[in-house]
């Protein structure tokens, strides 16, 4: 038997998601994560909730576009200055998981970087914690830094934001690879 948004006794936005689960499961993921936060009513991170929201997004592929990660995201409000609390079970995830999608996770990353969503230090620090002395086999990592390589007259395609150099690129690269094994680096 097939529960209904009001057999399940939602309301709002809400019920609205529960609704399009079927129908668009993106939607009633941003539905989920804005209205059940990772970050409970006392400041507590909700670490099974976050587990859930990344297993929907990544395992089922929920989330196809690597935009998409912009907006989910957003609808998690996660305060500025607890983001890494958040990034480093994603990175861990995405190590443990080794999603085939979206750039084996390097996308995900890189774009919530280019997307403004989290601040380059919140990346440092959440790698410093979920990649200490593992291997990046899948050179997420590695791969996210070309992504975010400054755009110059020799590299057109790069990214482009104002006071992003090549010196801000090498201090982000040695912060976020310099704890990894040296072997694979």
């Amino acid at each position: 038997m097939k529960r209904t948004a009001s057999d399940a006794g939602l309301e709002g936005r809400a019920d609205e998601a529960f609704a399009w689960e079927d129908a668009d499961p993106l939607y009633a993921l941003f539905g989920d994560v804005g209205t059940e936060k990772v970050f409970g009513p006392a400041g507590e991170l909700r670490e099974e909730l976050l587990e859930k929201y990344l297993e929907k997004a990544v395992v089922q592929g929920v989330v196809k576009k690597p935009k998409d990660w912009i907006e989910l995201w957003a609808r998690m409000d996660i305060p500025p200055d607890r983001q890494s609390e958040v990034l480093a079970p994603l990175m861990a995830f995405i190590l443990r998981v080794r999603p085939k999608g979206l750039g084996r996770g390097r996308r995900i990353l890189a774009e919530l970087v280019m997307g403004h969503r989290t601040k380059t230090k919140a990346v440092q620090e959440s790698a410093q914690q979920a990649y200490k002395g593992q291997r990046d086999e899948s050179g997420s990592l590695r791969e996210m830094m070309f992504l975010l390589f400054p755009k110059s007259p020799c590299f057109p395609n790069g990214w482009k934001r104002t006071g992003w150099d090549w010196k801000q690129w090498w201090q982000m690269t040695e912060k976020t690879l310099g704890h990894l094994d040296p072997i694979v680096r």
